[in-house]
């Protein structure tokens, strides 16, 4: 594999875990007050600010390979919230 090949997958993992990272803030920024809500909001707008430049960099399958990859973080989140609440 050649190293710019590399490198765009490790750009594309990167930024499907800052997308999930992004989505699991807004699911839980409103269960914070103040200082913590103004860093979550914060952190969000990073992500999103940080994943549209990445996006725009990105080709339609690199997008599809994304949006993958953040489904596949997203039903492992489900699955882990699953067993969390099973062992309860």
């Amino acid at each position: 594999m050649k190293d710019n090949e590399q490198k765009a997958i490790e750009v594309i993992i990167t930024a499907a875990l800052i997308n999930v990272a992004n989505e699991q803030a807004e699911m839980v920024k409103g269960l914070y007050k103040h200082r913590h809500k103004q860093k979550l909001n914060a952190w969000i707008n990073m992500g999103n600010s940080l994943m549209d430049g990445l996006k725009k960099s990105f080709t339609d399958a690199e997008v599809d390979i994304l949006d993958g990859m953040t489904d596949v973080y997203h039903e492992q989140s489900d699955s882990i919230r699953k067993q969390i609440k099973e062992s309860k």
